[in-house]
């Protein structure tokens, strides 16, 4: 049997359970819709199910009641109401995928922004404030550490000279120093320097002048312990010719490769006395002459005259003499192991009267020569005008006995009616002519007293030939030893029975100064300071020097002119365009301008503002020289 209340209780277990199966929940989550899908489809079906529950005894069966099935609401409005709904403590339902979580195999299908996704923030970091920058002007940049430069300079030849201004940095290089100059000078050749730069692609300019003479105002640091240099020293000086840098500006740098020497205030003093400039002895008659292939030309003989009372500063005659005497120097030191070896010399100076044939004439009439040089014999070849000058010179040199200077002329005066304005023509001598006074000029090396025979012809011909002014026109031509014979000249008297010039200088025809030198083995030399192929003589610089590369001309190099004359040449010959310094040349002529030795021609003294380009015009187109006061800037 059944109990009655077990009966009652399961019939009442059984309608909760058909009542909570009616009642469908409004909204719910994603995972609820999920888990209820299956018994949602269940619902849907429309047959009706029956249920049995037997009871303990299992005799009787029940029939349940059939369920009644009910559609929710569409999710997406379902949603979009909820949404508005607000939750008991006053939140709103966020909104989420109503499908649930995306598979992964499905993830392409999630919309996502087109915008990168962002980076991670640091939070919790100090913010710095920018600065804001300053607007710097010109009162709060500091002093730059430089010093302007003034200077005479071109960018090459074909461009005028000009002042032109440039820094130095400071402080200068470990070996340099700076030097604030006082003065410099110009003299002829220096101007040629131009020449040289055809084209000049640096930034650097072409200065001109060598010689300078100054106080030290910076101090590179190697010379920063140094006794021998310091700040507000005075100095003088000659600028390395090979750099492009000049003389004349306010302040030069010196490096290793220049030559300076310290000034001290009893040599300033001394100097004072010393008087540098040459004094011919002779009328100052003013002439003005002219040629068919030269400018008009001012006579050097009023030249010299004309300014030899200037009154020079006491500073300024150091820089007078450096690179004169440099380039005398050059000339006569390639002879000095032979002058050594033979105690005489044999020398012709072609252009004697110019400041470089000056020069060279004091030097061998210097203490520098005397002891090496016993006897020697120079024949100084100038134009007929500067005769007397050149006479006044040799009369205050410290020269006689064995010790000769003779002077010949390669024209003669012409005494031609000539209207003002006219040009006159060089009256040039004939070569043959002037070939015999230069014989009778170099066989003065034998003394009077003894006869000129075949032993000692070769004694008396030529050691040095020296070309300043060009000698194509007189010395380059073929003579015939062979017609001289046949006319009774002076120096005839002096050539012992049965020797003639033939004898002495060839029968062949060749150019005359071939057979004036003594043979290459015997070290003689042909020195050239300027082109070989000048068609006539020339004081132009524009004219004399020319500068050419060694693939043109080998004698202009060193290595190629000992290749050239060992090939080649029947005598050595050297080709000197460009200037060569060395200290103990400067040394040796400072010391012999103390000694009142050597001088030199001075034809102006001028502040270098003082219409610089007409003055420095003058000095290519005529030999001279000009002493410029430089600014303090």
């Amino acid at each position: 049997m059944v109990d009655p209340q077990d009966k009652t209780a399961k019939d009442s277990t059984a309608s909760s359970q058909v009542n909570r199966t009616n009642d469908v929940p409004v909204a719910r989550s994603s995972n609820s819709a999920t888990e209820s899908e299956p018994a949602h489809k269940e619902s849907s079906s429309s047959i009706s199910e029956t249920n049995f529950i037997n009871d303990d005894a299992g005799s009787k069966s029940v029939k349940k009641e059939r369920k009644s099935v009910k559609f929710a609401h569409e999710p997406l409005d379902d949603l979009v109401d909820r949404q508005e709904t607000d939750y008991g403590d006053g939140q709103q339902i966020p909104q989420e995928n109503i499908f649930g979580k995306i598979p992964p195999e499905l993830s392409y299908l999630e919309k996502r922004s087109d915008n990168p996704k962002p980076l991670p923030q640091i939070t919790g970091m100090a913010k710095v404030a920018k600065k804001s920058k300053k607007v710097l002007s010109l009162d709060d940049l500091p002093d730059l550490p430089s010093r302007a430069v003034k200077e005479i300079s071109a960018v090459n030849k074909n461009t005028i000279l000009n002042f032109n201004y440039h820094e130095v940095v400071l402080p200068v290089g470990p070996d340099r120093i700076l030097v604030e100059v006082r003065y410099s000078s110009l003299f002829s050749p220096d101007v040629a320097k131009l020449r040289k730069y055809t084209y000049n692609i640096s930034n650097e300019r072409i200065g001109i002048g060598y010689d300078f003479v100054g106080e030290i105002v910076e101090l590179g640091k190697n010379f920063a312990k140094s006794e021998k240099f310091k700040k507000g020293m005075k100095v003088f000086g000659v600028t390395n010719p090979l750099e492009k840098k000049g003389a004349l500006q306010t302040c030069v740098i010196v490096n290793p490769s220049d030559i300076m020497l310290v000034l001290s205030d009893e040599e300033i003093s001394a100097m004072e006395h010393v008087d540098i400039t040459l004094h011919p002895k002779i009328s100052s008659q003013f002439k003005v002459e002219e040629s068919d292939t030269d400018d008009t030309e001012l006579s050097l003989t009023q030249m010299g005259t004309e300014n030899s009372g200037l009154n020079l500063p006491t500073l300024s005659k150091f820089c007078a003499f450096g690179s004169q005497y440099c380039r005398a120097k050059q000339a006569i030191a390639l002879m000095d192991k032979v002058f050594k070896k033979q105690g005489s010399a044999n020398i012709l100076i072609n252009g004697a009267d110019t400041l470089l044939g000056k020069m060279i004439v004091q030097l061998i009439a210097s203490s520098v020569y005397h002891e090496i040089l016993s006897t020697y014999n120079v024949t100084l070849v100038v134009s007929e005008k500067n005769v007397p000058e050149t006479k006044s010179l040799i009369s205050q040199l410290n020269c006689g006995g064995f010790r000769n200077f003779n002077v010949v002329a390669f024209d003669m005066a012409n005494e031609d009616l000539v209207l003002p304005g006219e040009t006159i023509p060089i009256n040039y001598k004939k070569v043959p002519f002037f070939a015999t006074e230069v014989i009778d000029s170099i066989l003065k090396i034998i003394p009077e007293s003894e006869k000129i025979s075949k032993q000692n012809t070769q004694k008396l011909k030529l050691d040095l030939f020296v070309d300043i002014i060009g000698s194509k026109k007189m010395f380059q031509k073929s003579v015939d030893m062979l017609k001289i014979d046949q006319v009774n000249f002076p120096f005839t008297s002096r050539l012992e029975e049965g020797v003639r010039p033939s004898n002495i200088f060839g029968k062949n025809k060749g150019p005359l100064f071939q057979k004036l030198m003594k043979p290459k083995t015997l070290g003689s030399s042909f020195v050239s300071f300027c082109n070989f192929e000048l068609s006539e003589p020339s004081y132009s610089v524009d004219k004399m020097i020319t500068f050419k590369g060694s693939a043109i001309d080998p004698w202009t190099s060193t290595w190629t002119r000992g290749i050239a004359n060992m090939l080649v040449s029947g005598y050595n010959y050297y080709e000197i365009s460009e200037l060569q310094i060395k200290r103990e040349w400067v040394e040796e002529a400072y010391a012999l301008v103390k000694r009142g030795e050597i001088r030199v021609q001075i034809d102006e003294f001028s502040d270098w503002r003082a219409d610089f380009r007409k003055r420095i015009e003058r000095l290519s187109k005529r030999d001279g020289s000009i002493l410029f006061q430089v600014e303090s800037f």
